[in-house]
C-alpha cells in the first residue's frame, strides 16, 4: 500500500495508477478526486448523493494487492502477463447485495436505484447489455442477463476490496447514510418521471437516459482526474455564470445597435430579434423559433440563448446544425458577437478548431465539451445521446443546465425522430436544459406517437403566420406534368429561365442528376454560342468541403458581375447558405426542401417577387432515398389538391398551415420508420433503450424456473449503442488530389509520423469526400499502409464535378 499526504491528511491506499516518473495516485485519492470533479454536474442534476456513491465506489475493485501489483507493473512500462484484473464489479456488487439482495425491506425505489448505481459503476469502461436482446452472444449458463453475470462474478478479491474501502474511503455506516440521502433524491426524480411519462416505454427510456447521464458524469470526472494526475497539469472545465452571460449580453447588444432597422427587411428582423429577447426572460423547456428564411434566426437565436443563460444562470450554449457548411458559416458569425475571451468551440465532423489554445486544450474541450459556447453537428449531438462509445457518452454531462439551439430541425433523420423526442423531453424535464427548435419549416414533432413536450408558450416569435406574410418574397410555381421532365427537358427549361433572369439556381435530389443537367446545360449554351455570357457552376457532395466552399465563394463573386449565373446543385445549398438568386428551379421533393430552396431566391427583396419552379424529373431515381420518395408523394398530392381548390391553405403552398399538413401526412406515411427499426434483427432502438421486449421475454422464461432476480432496468445499452448511426452512411472517407489535397497526399506517401498526421487532420478532412464502399477498391483508391488513409488515385477527381468514376488511370499513389 502507498502512503501520501493530501491537504494535510495522511492517505493510505492501494495504487489507482502509477506514472513512469514514479508518482503514485492511491484509490482513495482518485475516488475523492472523481467525486469532486463531477460534483457540480451532479448538483445541477439533483443527484449529489447518488453521484457520491457512484464516484467513491467506482474503483472499489482496485483496493486489492492484485490490482496494486498490476498498476505498478503497467505504470512502469512493463507488460502484465497474468490473468485479467477485474475492478469495475466490486462497488456494484456491494450496492446491489446490500440494498436489494440482502435487504428484506427493499421497495421498488431500492431496486431501481441499486440497479442504476450498479450499472453505472460496471459501465465506466464500456457499456454492456443489462439484458441482451437474444441468446446469440451469450453462454447458456447465464442466458442473456449480463447484469446478474457481472454482479455474481467472484474472480477477484472482493473481501479485501471491501475492507480497504471501508477503512480508507467510506465506512458501511457512511455508505448507509449516503444511500438514504441518495434514495430521497431518486424518489424526487422518479416522481417527476412518473408524472411526465404517459407510457411504460417512455418511462423506461427516461430511466435509461438517467443512467447514461450519471455514467457520463462519472466517465468525464474519471478521465479528467486521471489526466490531471498523469500530466501534473490542472485541467479546467468552464461553466457560465450570471456575470459571464451579462457580459456577453452587453457586448451583443452593442454589436447589433448598428443594424439597419429602417429598411423593410431590417424592421422585420429587428421585430423578430426583439421577440426573442422578450421570450428569453420566460422559463423555457422546449420552445420553437419559427422564422421564415431571411428573417435572421441565427442571431435572434443567439440573443435568446445569451439572455436566457443570464436570467436563469445556465452553464453553456450549444448551437447544433445538420450540415458542416452551415456550421462553418454560422459559427464564424456567432463568434463575432461574443466578447474577447469567449470563443466558439467548433466540433463537427472530425474538424476541430479552438483558437488561442494548445492542442491538449483542444483535445480536452472536444472530449467533454467543457467550453461555454459550442457549435456542433446534429451527428455529433445524436452520437452524444445514443452512440455507444466512451467518448460520446462522456460529452452528455455537458448538456446539463444548458441551452441547446437545434437549427434546421426539419433535417433530423427520420429514423431518429422518436428517440430524439424522448431524449430532449428528458433533458428539459430532468436535466434543466432549454431546447430551442429553429426552422422556417417546423416539423410537427408534437403529433407523432412519442411526441415532443412543447411549452404552453412554445413559440419564441409570436405570430409566425404574420411574419411569413411580411417576409414573403417568393412564389412557388407548380410546373409538374404527367410525363415529367427528362434531363434534357430540365436543361432546356433551365435555359429558358436563364434568359428571363440574371441568375438561376437549379436544385436536384441526386448527384447523377446534378452532373447530367450541368453537362446538358453547358452543351445548350455552347451550341447557341453563348458560352462567354454565362458563369455556370456545379455543386455536389462528390466535391470535397474546401472545393465546395471555393465554388460558393465564386458564386457570390459571380452574382456581382454582369454575366448570367446558373448553378446546378444537390440539396447541399438549400439550407443555411446565405446566397440569393433571381429564380430557383427545384426538383420535386418534400415541401420542407422546396421551401428551403426558395430561401435562396430573392433573399433580400432584390425584386418584388422571385419565382420558384417545381418540376418532376422523370430521369431522376430516388427509389433508395426513402425520405425523399415519401416527401415527393405528399407534396405532389398537395399540389394536385391545390389545382382543384386554389384557395386551399390560403392559396399558398408555403403557408404554415400547408407545412403542418405536409408533416402530419409525412409522419403518418412513415410511422414505421420513426423508431429506428433494425429490420434484420426485428427490434427497434427505441425498444432496446426502454423495455427491451425480446430480451425481457427471454430472461422471464429463464428466471421463472430459477432463483435469479427480476430486474427493473432491462435495456440493451451496448447493442443499441453499437447499432446506432446518426446517418445511414455506407461510404468510405477518401483524401482527394484537389489543390492542397495533392500536397497532403505527397506528404503522406513520402512518410509521416502519427503525431504529424494529427496536426494535418483538419486539412485532410477539408480535402476528403465519402465514396460508396463498393468503389473503395484498388481501381479508385490506394490505402496508405503507414497511416491507414484512403487516397483517391489521380485522374478520378475533376475540377468541375469532384469525384468521377471514369478517368485515365494514373497511379500516383503506388
Amino acid at each position: 500500500m502507498h502512503i501520501c499526504l493530501k491537504k494535510g491528511v495522511i492517505i493510505i491506499g492501494y495504487a489507482a495508477r502509477v506514472c513512469k516518473d514514479g508518482r503514485i495516485q492511491t484509490v482513495p485519492e482518485h475516488s475523492i478526486g472523481v467525486f469532486e470533479k463531477g460534483e457540480k454536474d451532479a448538483q445541477y442534476l439533483g443527484a449529489s448523493s447518488i453521484y457520491e456513491l457512484v464516484a467513491k465506489l467506482h474503483d472499489m475493485g482496485k483496493n486489492t494487492p492484485e490490482s496494486d501489483l498490476y498498476q505498478r507493473t503497467v505504470g512502469s512500462g512493463e507488460e502484465w502477463k497474468k490473468e485479467k484484473i477485474i475492478h469495475s464489479h466490486a462497488g456494484a456488487r456491494y450496492i446491489y447485495n446490500r440494498y436489494v439482495k440482502d435487504n428484506e425491506n427493499r421497495d421498488k425505489y431500492d431496486i431501481y436505484l441499486a440497479e442504476i448505481i450498479s450499472v453505472v459503476i460496471m459501465s465506466h469502461h464500456g457499456l454492456f447489455d443489462t439484458l441482451a436482446p437474444s441468446y446469440s452472444s451469450l453462454d447458456s449458463k447465464h442466458i442473456n442477463n449480463k447484469f446478474v453475470k457481472k454482479i455474481e462474478n467472484s474472480d477477484y478479491n472482493y473481501e479485501e476490496s471491501q475492507k480497504a474501502t471501508f477503512e480508507e474511503i467510506l465506512s458501511p455506516e457512511e455508505i448507509d447514510s449516503l444511500y438514504q440521502r441518495a434514495k430521497e433524491e431518486f424518489i424526487n426524480i422518479f416522481s417527476v418521471m412518473k408524472e411526465k411519462c404517459n407510457n411504460l416505454t417512455t418511462f423506461s427510456f427516461w430511466m435509461g437516459m438517467y443512467e447514461r447521464i450519471l455514467l457520463s458524469i462519472l466517465i468525464n470526472a474519471d478521465h479528467t482526474d486521471a489526466a490531471e494526475f498523469s500530466s501534473n497539469i490542472k485541467i479546467e472545465t468552464l461553466y457560465g455564470d450570471k456575470d459571464c452571460w451579462e457580459k456577453c449580453s452587453k457586448y451583443f447588444e452593442r454589436k447589433i445597435s448598428d443594424f439597419d432597422s429602417t429598411s423593410n427587411i431590417g424592421k422585420i428582423r429587428s421585430e423578430i430579434s426583439n421577440c426573442a429577447l422578450a421570450s428569453s426572460l420566460k422559463p423555457g423547456k422546449i420552445v420553437r423559433m419559427s422564422v421564415a428564411t431571411g428573417g435572421g434566426k441565427t442571431l435572434s437565436g443567439l440573443r435568446y440563448a445569451i439572455n436566457h443563460c443570464a436570467h436563469f444562470n445556465k452553464s453553456r450554449i450549444f448551437y447544433v446544425a445538420p450540415y458542416n457548411s452551415i456550421l462553418e458559416q454560422n459559427s464564424k458569425e456567432i463568434n463575432k458577437y461574443l466578447p474577447d475571451g469567449i470563443n466558439v468551440l467548433e466540433h463537427f465532423g472530425e474538424i476541430i478548431k479552438y483558437e488561442n489554445n494548445t492542442p491538449k486544450d483542444i483535445k480536452y474541450f472536444t472530449e467533454n465539451w467543457g467550453s461555454l459556447v459550442i457549435a456542433t453537428s446534429m451527428v455529433q449531438m445524436l452520437n452524444t445521446l445514443f452512440n455507444g462509445t466512451i467518448t460520446s457518452i462522456r460529452r452528455m454531462r455537458s448538456l446539463v443546465n444548458s441551452v441547446i439551439i437545434f437549427d434546421e430541425i426539419q433535417s433530423l433523420p427520420i429514423e431518429c425522430t422518436s428517440m430524439f423526442n424522448m431524449a430532449v423531453n428528458f433533458l428539459s424535464e430532468i436535466c434543466g436544459v432549454t431546447i430551442v427548435l429553429c426552422s422556417a419549416t417546423q416539423p410537427v414533432l408534437e403529433k407523432v406517437e412519442f411526441s415532443i413536450n412543447l411549452e404552453d408558450n412554445k413559440d419564441i416569435v409570436g405570430d409566425f403566420d404574420a411574419y411569413c406574410k411580411k417576409l414573403k418574397r417568393t412564389q412557388i410555381v407548380d410546373k409538374l406534368k404527367p410525363s415529367g421532365y427528362t434531363y434534357l427537358d430540365t436543361a432546356q427549361f433551365l435555359y429558358e429561365k436563364s434568359i428571363e433572369n440574371k441568375s438561376v439556381l437549379c436544385v436536384v435530389n441526386t448527384k447523377v442528376s446534378a452532373r447530367s443537367i450541368f453537362n446538358l446545360f453547358k452543351s445548350i449554351i455552347g451550341d447557341k454560342g453563348l458560352k462567354d455570357e454565362y458563369h455556370i457552376i456545379h455543386l455536389s457532395t462528390n466535391m470535397c468541403p474546401e472545393h465546395r466552399s471555393e465554388k460558393i465563394e465564386k458564386l457570390r463573386e459571380y452574382l456581382k458581375s454582369d454575366k448570367k449565373i446558373v448553378c446546378i446543385s444537390t440539396q447541399l445549398i438549400e439550407a443555411g447558405v446565405d446566397i440569393s438568386f433571381n429564380a430557383v428551379i427545384r426538383s420535386l421533393a418534400g415541401l420542407d426542401s422546396i421551401i428551403q430552396a426558395a430561401g435562396r431566391c430573392n433573399r433580400n427583396f432584390e425584386e418584388p417577387v422571385g419565382f420558384v419552379y417545381v418540376i418532376d424529373i422523370s430521369d431522376e431515381n430516388v427509389d433508395k432515398i426513402k425520405s425523399i420518395k415519401y416527401g415527393q408523394k405528399i407534396t405532389r398530392s398537395i399540389f394536385m389538391n391545390m389545382r382543384k381548390n386554389p384557395s386551399l391553405f390560403g392559396g399558398d403552398i408555403s403557408s404554415p398551415s400547408s407545412i403542418s399538413h405536409y408533416y402530419e401526412a409525412f409522419y403518418k406515411n412513415s410511422n414505421d420508420d420513426l423508431n429506428y427499426w433494425v429490420k434484420s434483427k426485428n427490434y427497434s432502438l427505441v425498444d432496446l433503450l426502454s423495455v427491451n421486449t425480446v430480451g425481457s421475454k427471454v430472461y422471464q422464461e429463464y428466471s421463472e424456473n430459477s432463483q435469479k432476480p427480476k430486474l427493473k432496468m432491462k435495456q440493451a445499452f451496448k447493442t443499441a449503442g453499437d447499432t446506432f448511426e446518426a446517418i445511414d452512411d455506407h461510404s468510405v472517407s477518401v483524401l482527394v488530389p484537389y489543390e492542397k489535397g495533392m500536397e497532403l497526399i505527397e506528404t503522406i506517401v513520402s512518410g509521416i509520423q502519427l503525431n504529424q498526421l494529427k496536426e494535418l487532420m483538419p486539412d485532410i478532412q477539408k480535402y476528403s469526400i465519402g465514396i460508396p464502399n463498393t468503389l473503395c477498391n484498388p481501381t479508385y483508391v490506394a490505402k496508405n499502409s503507414d497511416t491507414g488513409i484512403n487516397i483517391l488515385r489521380d485522374g478520378f477527381y475533376d475540377d468541375e464535378y469532384g469525384f468521377t468514376e471514369k478517368a485515365e488511370m494514373k497511379f500516383l499513389c503506388e
